[in-house]
């Protein structure tokens, strides 16, 4: 790991606990709106942008799935949910900003979400000035799996991708780092590592602090 240039993080389920916000309110939505998604099946959106999304849900069957209305939903319950709880961050994330700063370590945020999203989190969570870059699901064509986000992050230093650690907590996320020939570091959140993955990550870890003993 001597020659790290570039940390980048994902956001949702690595650094703040969102994906379970989403599992827990999407089902009783899409119900709402008419559309009895399974929870399994959303559970296949995560890590991966809104367009991909989309068509994961039409591969399912759900072709007319109104998409958009799902997520002016979703997006006010969240807005509640922070207004009266703060955002969930994850075990040991301000820990390993702390130390990755201390050893002035470039770090990026690669997202699945939007920016109005990301930058929001980002903010009112207090975790935004730590980073030099941020990267998200609509400012890309090709969402996770594919690593148009991790490539373009990585092209925004002009650092080796080789060089680059990627932390990720989805299937979708460490696919897409593997393909970008980056050094992929797995912390489940949601989904535990298939046999397929495991063979793709570097190391696997239970949060984000043990990263810091990964990364010496």
């Amino acid at each position: 790991m001597k020659n790290v240039e570039l940390v980048i993080f994902d956001m949702d389920g690595l650094m703040f606990d969102t994906e379970s916000m989403y599992l827990n309110f999407a089902p009783d939505v899409c119900e709402s709106l008419g559309f009895p998604v399974t929870r399994e099946i959303l559970m296949k959106t995560i890590g991966t942008n809104h367009q991909w999304a989309q068509e994961i849900l039409k591969a399912e069957g759900y072709e007319n799935f109104p998409f958009a209305e799902l997520w002016k939903i979703l997006d006010k319950k969240y807005d509640e949910y922070y207004n009266e709880n703060g955002v969930p961050i994850k075990n040991g994330l301000l820990e390993l900003l702390e130390h990755l700063k201390g050893k002035s370590m470039k770090m990026a945020v690669a997202t699945s979400s939007r920016r109005v999203k990301a930058e929001y989190l980002l903010k009112i969570s207090g975790v935004d000035k730590y980073f030099d870059s941020i990267m998200c699901g609509d400012e890309i064509i090709n969402g996770k799996p594919d690593p148009e986000i991790f490539l373009k992050t990585a092209d925004v230093f002009g650092v080796k991708y080789e060089n680059c650690v990627v932390l990720e907590d989805s299937i979708n996320g460490i696919k897409a780092a593997k393909s970008a020939n980056m050094i992929p570091v797995m912390i489940p959140d949601m989904i535990e590592p298939t046999e397929e993955i495991s063979g793709m990550i570097y190391k696997k870890a239970d949060n984000l602090e043990e990263i810091i003993k990964i990364l010496i």
